[in-house]
């Protein structure tokens, strides 16, 4: 795995993450996210962001993990927040945030486990002085 690859899967793993805060905060509630525009827009930023880090990933990686991640649809949607923001609608963002979030971030993880070496840093020696 490209440390590259390594370091977006990390990112996309934190955006995942703070969506999953997110629609916690919200006690899980459709009607709640409707209601709250902060956390709305926090959550649409997120998704966006997952969105355009997906498009940065090797087409390599990407090939390889097709049958667990739809790389298209996750690009797709950050193209209609980037282009259709006000046009968005809200049960699929929803939907996104707390279907298909789940599994993403479900994969980040295996992934991160699956090849350590990848998500290993090496030590910086200390200064001598």
């Amino acid at each position: 795995m490209k440390f590259r690859d390594a370091q977006i899967v990390l990112h996309i793993r934190h955006y995942c993450l703070v969506v999953n805060d997110a629609v916690g905060r919200l006690d899980n509630d459709y009607k709640q996210f409707t209601k709250d525009e902060v956390l709305r827009h926090s959550i649409s930023m997120c998704l966006m962001q997952i969105g355009e880090l997906s498009g940065r990933l090797s087409e390599k990686f990407k090939d390889q993990t097709m049958n667990k991640v739809m790389w298209g649809a996750i690009r797709s949607m950050r193209n209609w927040f980037a282009h259709e923001y006000t046009k968005m609608d809200l049960s699929e963002v929803w939907e996104s945030a707390t279907r298909d979030i789940s599994s993403l971030l479900a994969f980040c993880n295996e992934t991160i486990e699956a090849n350590p070496d990848a998500f290993t840093f090496p030590e910086i020696p200390e200064d001598d002085e």
